[in-house]
């Protein structure tokens, strides 16, 4: 095989939790959004929450509390206190995004991994749809 380059990124943090952010258009709502337990928890817990775009920093704040395992971001059991403002934020960026890009049929953000808190929030995998 030939091969025409290469690319290199950088590791992905061991100390985060893995989490989700997804929308989808509907028909009859607009766009929702969702956000949960990412990675394979996503399909084991089904502990997620959603809004309708646009939504608000408190919509979003909502969002992240709602959760059952909502705990753990604020240092459940020894563990780290996770940086659930970069959450927060990438929420409200989430629905910016959407509502400047009607065309967004649907969009996955599996894993977003949420880090300690004060250093924010890195996107491992995503996946957009357009119409």
């Amino acid at each position: 095989a030939k091969l025409e380059g290469v690319l290199l990124e950088e590791m992905a943090p061991k100390n985060g939790i893995e989490t989700i952010l997804g929308a989808k258009k509907n028909s009859n709502l607009g766009t929702t959004i969702m956000f949960g337990m990412g990675g394979v928890y996503v399909e084991v817990l089904k502990d997620v929450s959603f809004g309708i775009v646009p939504i608000t920093p408190q919509d979003a704040k909502r969002m992240v509390e709602s959760l059952k395992a909502s705990k753990i971001f604020a240092g459940f059991r020894g563990m780290p206190c996770y940086d659930v403002n970069a959450v927060i934020n990438c929420l409200g960026r989430l629905s910016q995004l959407l509502t400047d890009f009607p065309e967004i049929k649907e969009l996955d953000i599996n894993p977003l991994l949420v880090l300690p808190k004060g250093e924010g929030v890195r996107v491992l995998d995503a996946r957009i749809i357009i119409e």
